[in-house]
């Protein structure tokens, strides 16, 4: 009975020891698979990401060439198609990195009511398209600076309001904003309240209950007609989920649907460094600036430089690193744009020897330019990232944010509200910060100016028809709408 007991707990022990061994071998099996899944990503989204962006980049520079309207009409699906491909290629790698917990919220102060306006500003040739209305209400409390992070709200927005848009064949699509709650003291938590709905083909009940799930649409007839991953609004409610907040939404088949998003942020007074604003060239970046912009691919390097000009600034192009290394350690410069994966010298391995050898560069700030929305600027030594596909915009915020972002010494404490003085001018008009910010377009310039006359027109005759009807209501509506544009 001995022998027979010890045979039992021996076999028992041999049983647990290989059991032990099958599940430390599965683990390390899943392990290399997690891996081999991140790099695959961030490879995949190199691979897309990096030509799509020189066709993006190319067909916008090709935009401000003086085309022809026919040849105009040809390069608007270029860019729309490798647009739409590149959302496709976003969501996946947005909800990629959420799966992988690597996506990161920023705190900084921001202005609500400017991501509401821009988010509708951005659809509102969509919807013009499809020849329906887009409206944009928010109250006086929206107008004030909040804490916390406007990309992934803009992200949320462009989101719920695109998905509105698409799925309305008439009517309109309304964007509505309010603060609901705010305490007093010197921090204020203040809840953000928006809500976006449209009069489109609206959902059933059953359909309410999946549409938050990942890669599910609707109605399986809704990818064919309308295109999408079905990722989108699961996206919308895991980055809302992260900021504390809370989505709701509402259908009926045939009427429309309203999401309701709540969002809270924390509002103070802000810290704001003061940025010269002598020899700017457009976008607030000073003309004279020493840009070096090193990529070992022509074609990229060429659509960097385009990009970089477009702010009045002619730089400086290196195809190999290590030439590029030399002139730094003899040249002094005000910024460095590098691409990340090069042959032979890497834009990590080039920031880190620039930053050990002795010259006028060794401080200098350096921006990494890659398709990899996987990696991380600071882990790699770097000042400042930027994602291809990138504009002239998106340059200059990541130049300011490098140049004026903590190093500025005069520093000043500013209100949520600013107050300006207001003084008369000497002309009746001035024009040169519009044409700054296009770029010294004329083309640009004149449909800023010509779109704001016929705005301002529309909006006075209704505000003459308001007053007129004592509905002072709508009256105050209109003039809250033509307040942002004057």
């Amino acid at each position: 009975m001995i022998i027979m007991f010890v045979l039992m707990i021996f076999r028992d022990l041999s049983k647990s020891n290989y059991y032990r061994n099958q599940l430390i071998a599965a683990k390390n099996y899943a392990e290399r698979l997690l891996a081999i899944k991140e790099q695959f990503l961030a490879t995949m989204s190199h691979e897309i990401r990096t030509p799509l962006s020189a066709i993006i980049g190319f067909a916008r520079q090709l935009g401000k060439a003086g085309l022809t309207q026919k040849q105009l009409e040809l390069l608007k699906p270029v860019e729309t198609s490798s647009e739409h491909l590149l959302h496709i290629v976003n969501d996946i790698l947005d909800f990629s990195k959420m799966e992988a917990g690597k996506l990161t919220l920023e705190s900084i102060p921001f202005n609500a009511f400017e991501v509401l306006q821009e988010s509708v500003s951005t659809l509102r040739i969509k919807a013009s398209e499809k020849k329906i209305g887009l409206e944009l209400n928010a109250s006086q409390e929206v107008c004030t600076t909040f804490v916390g992070d406007p990309f992934r709200l803009k992200q949320i927005l462009l989101n719920l309001i695109g998905n509105a848009i698409k799925f309305t064949d008439s009517g309109f699509v309304q964007v509505r904003a309010e603060v609901a709650s705010q305490q007093n003291g010197g921090t204020e938590k203040v809840e953000l309240i928006i809500e976006v709905s449209d009069t489109g083909i609206g959902m059933s009940e059953s359909e309410l209950l999946t549409i938050f799930n990942d890669f599910t649409q609707a109605d399986s007839g809704i990818a064919r007609r309308f295109g999408g991953t079905g990722l989108g609004l699961a996206i919308v409610k895991r980055l809302v989920d992260m900021q504390n907040g809370n989505i709701q939404v509402e259908s009926k088949p045939g009427v429309g649907t309203s999401f309701t998003i709540s969002i809270p942020f924390s509002s103070s007074i802000v810290e704001q460094s003061l940025v010269p604003s002598t020899s700017l060239a457009p976008l607030g970046v000073p003309a004279n600036l020493k840009v070096v912009v090193i990529d070992d691919d022509e074609m990229n390097r060429i659509l960097v430089s385009e990009t970089v000009k477009a702010l009045g600034i002619n730089p400086l192009t290196f195809a190999d690193p290590f030439s590029a290394l030399k002139h730094l350690s003899e040249y002094p410069c005000d910024i460095v744009l590098s691409d990340l994966q090069m042959p032979g010298l890497s834009g990590s391995e080039l920031v880190a020897q620039l930053r050990k050898q002795a010259g006028p560069n060794r401080d200098v700030p350096v921006i990494a330019i890659t398709a990899n929305v996987l990696v991380s600027a600071k882990d790699l030594g770097f000042n400042g990232l930027l994602i291809k596909p990138f504009d002239e915009v998106k340059l200059s915020r990541v130049l300011r944010e490098c140049l004026y972002g903590n190093n500025q010494k005069e520093k000043r404490k500013v209100s949520l509200v600013k107050k300006k003085e207001v003084k008369l001018a000497t002309k009746p008009y001035d024009l040169s910060e519009i044409i700054r910010f296009s770029g010294s377009d004329s083309t640009a310039t004149q449909l800023i100016v010509s779109t704001f006359i016929k705005n301002t027109q529309d909006n006075m005759l209704q505000l003459s028809k308001a007053i007129l009807s004592n509905n002072f209501s709508s009256a105050s509506a209109i003039a809250h709408r033509m307040k942002p544009t004057f």
